[in-house]
């Protein structure tokens, strides 16, 4: 009876060292089935997390250059303003120019026209004093013959 409760013994234990060696089995596949299945949910994490980052990063993109276009505009209509102002401006100095110019030479016409009416007033008085001169000569010059010939 001992012999038979012995071997009752070990089949138990050889059938708990089977179990036990199938649930280890069993653990083991359980374990790297939990892994695979958290490795994908990490790269299914990791891949959705890097589509929203490229989408953010594509959206920022697309936002800065809005932007810079949106500055280059406003800078291109900036300079058109600023040249026109510009050529406003030179068109007003221009028009000045011209009316200093046109005062500058009126003036100078009139001071010329001036010079030349005081220049011949200054011949007239000349030419009246001179004649003046030769007649009082010619009186002085026929007196003297008168006296000469008496």
């Amino acid at each position: 009876h001992e012999a038979e409760l012995q071997a009752a013994d070990e089949r138990a234990g050889r059938r708990f060292l089977k179990d036990l060696e199938e649930l280890r089995v069993q653990l083991a596949a359980e374990k790297e089935a939990a892994c695979t299945r958290e490795r994908e949910l990490s790269r299914q994490r990791y891949e959705s997390q890097l589509m929203e980052e490229e989408a953010s990063f594509q959206q920022q993109r697309r936002r800065l250059y809005t932007e810079l276009n949106e500055e280059k505009e406003r800078l291109t209509a900036q300079i058109q303003l600023q040249r026109k102002e510009m050529e406003n401006r030179e068109r007003l100095v221009e028009r000045s120019r011209e009316q200093l110019s046109s005062k500058l030479e009126s003036e100078q016409q009139r001071v010329l026209e001036e010079e030349q009416r005081r220049h011949h007033r200054e011949l007239k008085e000349q030419a009246e004093r001179l004649s003046i001169e030769k007649e009082a000569w010619e009186n002085n010059a026929m007196k003297k013959q008168v006296n000469i010939v008496y």
